[in-house]
């Protein structure tokens, strides 16, 4: 409805890139987690506001989609955004 997700190639739908518009004018902190490649992107492109990753790991280590690659994690830390680690069995091996 609003963003593709884990294991998809969507992007934003315009309903999701009103949602962040929303988002953004009343200062919800923006969690990327479970985003699709594309969605993540385009949403970093368009909300300002804060943003974290609530429960992600690294693809590097954890090769699946569901986490996210190196260029994704240096994108939140240059924003200053939070990454929290999941602790699920099979992301952290």
């Amino acid at each position: 409805r609003y963003a593709g997700g884990t294991a998809t190639e969507l992007g934003l739908t315009s309903l999701g890139k009103a949602l962040l518009a929303e988002m953004q004018r009343v200062g919800v902190i923006l969690d990327l987690t479970h985003s699709s490649d594309q969605a993540f992107w385009q949403a970093l492109e368009l909300y300002e506001g804060p943003i974290i990753a609530s429960h992600q790991n690294c693809r590097a280590l954890v090769p699946h989609q569901r986490q996210f690659d190196d260029d994704q994690l240096k994108a939140i830390i240059a924003r200053d955004g939070v990454i929290s680690v999941a602790f699920d069995n099979w992301m952290i091996r």
